[in-house]
């Protein structure tokens, strides 16, 4: 079987080396199309969370592996805009059995940040389902990424790896009301609507917390789930001006530049 990986995770790779190569999950159709037609990848599935990064691929059948896995970390390099050595000094290459037990181990929830965690099973089905639509993921990588995902269900289902397992946004919800015993009296800024935000947001409001905004930069999103949640929102170009309202801030965006500054709380006190 010729199946290799590409990749890094928080366990070796800072959040700002990660960001270096990162490619979210918008940017992945246009990574995608940028392969030339003569290309020794076969198929192709990336999963891209907030903590890893990595391209689980196949070659040709002319096509050694090790040497396809030197011209995908020139691609990734050039579409990054990075120096090769760069991106070989944060992005590591294993192949064949070692990539299988990886990928099994990351949809059973035992790779993750948050042990035994739900939501990388769901990231991993729809890396695989995201890519398909983009991209040959080929018979070895589909049958691989399914019996990946039917064993995550497998373990959660047998085992206790994910009894009383957090995600990272119930661990942001745990830490608002360990921090501050008087949350509830405390004014909360949510910004973002993806995955992280509105769990976040889902949790504060069954938790019935008064006083919960939401902001968005697409304005419909967030009006949406405020009326679904019951909670208020924002306009984002309001959020600059009225931040230092807040007594708490959860941002959960995939923004590549700061979203506040110090200047943007000059009138506290």
């Amino acid at each position: 079987m010729k199946i290799g990986l590409i990749g890094t995770t928080y366990k070796v790779t800072t959040l700002v080396e990660l960001e270096q190569i990162y490619v979210n999950k918008d940017t992945i159709p246009e990574f995608l199309k940028s392969f030339p037609s003569h290309s020794p990848i076969k198929a192709l599935v990336i999963l891209s969370t907030c903590n890893r990064m990595e391209y689980y691929f196949t070659v040709k059948d002319s096509q050694d592996l090790d040497k396809s896995a030197q011209w995908l970390f020139e691609h990734i390099a050039s579409f990054k805009k990075q120096p090769i050595e760069k991106v070989k000094s944060i992005l590591r290459y294993v192949s064949n059995g070692s990539v299988i037990q990886h990928l099994f181990e990351v949809a059973s929830g035992v790779d993750s940040m948050v042990f035994g965690e739900n939501e990388i099973l769901t990231q991993v089905k729809d890396a695989h389902e995201h890519c398909s639509t983009h991209h040959e993921t080929g018979p070895i990588l589909n049958k691989v990424f399914l019996s990946a995902i039917s064993t995550g269900k497998r373990v959660r289902s047998e085992t206790a790896v994910s009894r009383g397992a957090y995600s990272v946004s119930s661990i942001a919800v745990e830490a608002i009301r360990e921090t501050y015993l008087d949350y509830f009296g405390r004014k909360i800024l949510i910004v973002g609507t993806g995955t992280m935000g509105s769990r976040v947001a889902k949790k504060l409001s069954a938790l019935g917390h008064p006083d919960t905004y939401i902001t968005n930069r697409t304005q419909e999103k967030a009006d949406a789930l405020a009326k679904e949640l019951d909670i208020h929102s924002l306009n984002y170009d309001e959020m600059f001006e009225k931040a230092q309202d807040f007594d708490i801030m959860v941002c959960a965006t995939s923004s590549k530049q700061y979203l506040f500054y110090t200047s943007h709380f000059d009138n506290l006190k």
